[in-house]
């Protein structure tokens, strides 16, 4: 099985949340407000946002680190598709992100489900296609729709740090 691409959200302090290492200061305003890190479920409505922001880069083709469109589909694929929406046969990638509880945390990951099999060939794991997709290989190119970008990983700790605030 491919490594698989998930995204940690942690705190340990009250300055900053961490997105797989990737540290977003807190608001001046929500440090002078809570003594200790953001709650667990703050984290894990972070967590959420950011597995809908990967579900909606997977539905719409978008690049999470240009924040254009991925790649198009080569002219063969189309014609064995029927259509050209890249990133779309299933429904299975846009459905398979979840976020879940982890330590102090939480991890936004692929599920761990298997396509079919194709006759003779066992079917891949919905993580393994994703890494695949993120990466590309000699035959097709990287789409990079698994993450988020450092915008909006500010605007989804504004988004739930200010909602706390007004509680």
């Amino acid at each position: 099985m491919a490594k698989a691409l998930q995204i940690k959200v942690t705190s340990n302090s009250k300055k900053y949340i961490s997105f797989n290492g990737t540290k977003i200061e807190l608001s001046k305003s929500f440090q002078n407000k809570f003594a200790k890190a953001p709650l667990k479920k703050d984290l894990g409505t972070m967590a959420k946002l950011v597995r809908d922001k990967i579900s909606s880069n997977i539905s719409r083709g978008i690049n999470f680190k240009t924040g254009g469109k991925v790649a198009k589909l080569a002219i063969a694929t189309i014609k064995q598709k029927g259509f050209s929406k890249p990133l779309f046969r299933t429904g299975k990638m846009v459905l398979g992100v979840m976020s879940k509880p982890d330590g102090n945390g939480f991890v936004v990951k692929m599920k761990d489900i298997k396509y079919p099999k194709k006759g003779k060939t066992p079917g891949a794991s919905l993580p393994d296609v994703m890494k695949w997709t993120q990466e590309g290989d000699a035959r097709r190119p990287a789409r990079p729709v698994f993450g988020v970008n450092e915008k909006d990983l500010k605007k989804i700790v504004d988004l739930v740090t200010k909602d706390r605030i007004k509680k």
